[in-house]
């Protein structure tokens, strides 16, 4: 079960990564022979960031769509 909250922490730390890897490209501080790795990197933390959006959406979609116990009701009497 996925905490919407974790996932927020991560996609904040992921954008984060992706900015100081931009800010290494940039200002040349990296070998050219990194650059692909990096945006290998970046890429990957970009796409688990949005899967994990994604898993998060269809979660709580999934959890409205549940009835509720314990809410009322004939069974309940």
């Amino acid at each position: 079960m996925l905490n919407p909250r974790t996932v927020n922490i991560y996609g904040f730390v992921a954008i984060g990564a992706m900015l100081i890897m931009l800010i290494l490209v940039v200002g040349k501080l990296v070998p050219q022979r990194m650059y692909m790795a990096l945006f290998y990197a970046a890429a990957a933390l970009f796409a688990v960031r949005i899967g994990l959006r994604i898993a998060l959406a269809r979660q709580q979609k999934k959890g409205e769509e549940e009835p509720r116990e314990g809410k009322g009701g004939a069974a309940d009497v």
